[in-house]
């Protein structure tokens, strides 16, 4: 059977209309660990945020620095203060997404409020530029080690928590051969977004597997049936007959792509809308794919 042009990049459309945005750069705020926006016209755009430096710390490392001026966060921390206070957890969150992100902004802010320390980086854009890291395999299997950027090191021991919240892909160099590219943006990949992925008994919210597990739309809707919600009779198929039968026994059925569908055409970004199909819009172009129904 000849491969056809599927029946779903049919139902592509344009994006809503959008004021254009202005030209802006990102840049990591190195003490709040929040993203700083710098708008073509010379203003800065920033997230609130409250200092919470009720304390002085002095903190020593573990593992040998670059020299550098760093704030470092290592599970041997002693701590003088000027009040009675509860003993605090100091072990840092960290923080992986892209700067131009406001929701993650958003959490630092509060983890600040909290007096959790927080080091953020985007491992897609920062690695191996501004991002270096060590990872040892100890005897009990674990990975352990240190993580450093321009102004922060941390020992990936003392980490408590990992908030993944939109981290870019990796990208390799723009000098590079393709193959080239592509072993070093998979190599990247594996090693250090392995080993971010990879730290031992953390919390991780959510981790890259279970994302991946939870975004499969097949799944979404098995799990929320054994949990009791109410979900429609539903079709993945790439049979024509069986996609019209199911039309016209169902009276009204919609169309939802199993992915996110973002396209370039001449009349600009496209995607794919869930929307209603009725039987007669079905043809033998179903069969060029997967369709969820």
């Amino acid at each position: 059977m000849s491969m056809v042009r599927p029946w779903g990049l049919s139902r592509r459309a344009p994006f809503s209309k959008v004021s254009p945005v202005p030209s802006y750069r990102m840049v990591l705020d190195p003490e709040s660990q929040t993203g700083l926006c710098y708008m073509g016209d010379g203003s800065v755009v920033t997230a609130k945020h409250k200092k919470s430096n009720r304390a002085t710390e002095t903190k020593t490392s573990q593992n040998k620095g670059d020299g550098g001026d760093h704030k470092q966060y290592d599970p041997d921390t002693d701590q003088d203060s000027d009040e009675d206070e509860p003993v605090r957890d100091e072990r840092p969150v960290l923080v992986l997404s892209e700067l131009d992100d406001a929701t993650a902004d958003s959490v630092i802010v509060e983890l600040q409020k909290r007096d959790v320390p927080v080091m953020r980086l985007d491992p897609g854009a920062d690695f191996p530029t501004d991002a270096t890291f060590t990872a040892w395999l100890d005897g009990s299997g674990q990975w352990t080690g240190d993580l450093g950027m321009p102004t922060r090191r941390l020992v990936l021991g003392s980490v408590r928590a990992v908030y993944r919240r939109r981290p870019s892909l990796h990208k390799p160099p723009p000098n590079l051969e393709p193959q080239d590219a592509d072993f070093v943006a998979e190599e990247a990949r594996q090693g250090f977004s392995g080993i971010l992925a990879n730290l031992p008994n953390r919390l991780y919210v959510n981790h890259p597997d279970a994302n991946r597990s939870a975004a499969l739309k097949v799944r979404q809707l098995a799990v929320a049936a054994e949990l009791g919600f109410r979900v429609p009779p539903s079709l993945v198929t790439n049979d024509p007959t069986q996609a019209r039968a199911f039309a016209l026994e169902q009276g009204q059925i919609i169309y939802k792509p199993l992915t996110h569908v973002r396209h370039v055409g001449a009349e600009g970004p496209l995607t794919i809308w869930t929307q209603p199909v009725h039987a007669d819009e079905l043809d033998e172009t179903i069969a060029g794919t997967a369709h969820l129904f």
